[in-house]
């Protein structure tokens, strides 16, 4: 929709934990992230629990997916 939304991703460990790791995707690289999004009106932050690029996951908080917006 032409916004630009901040991510946060967990601690270093626990990304590259689920696969994604410096290099993992190149810059460019179209991805589809899911996560909770900012509480606060207006703000586009979200807190990333799974990122999806082509057939490949990374999910970073398994134990959060449930909980997916």
């Amino acid at each position: 929709e032409g916004k630009v939304w901040n991510l946060t991703l967990a601690p270093p460990f626990r990304t590259s934990s689920a696969g994604l790791k410096p290099g993992t995707l190149a810059m460019g690289t179209k991805v589809t992230v899911q996560g909770n999004k900012s509480m606060t009106p207006g703000r586009l932050e979200m807190k990333t629990i799974k990122v999806t690029s082509g057939d490949k996951s990374y999910t970073v908080y398994p134990e959060r997916q449930a909980f997916l917006r």
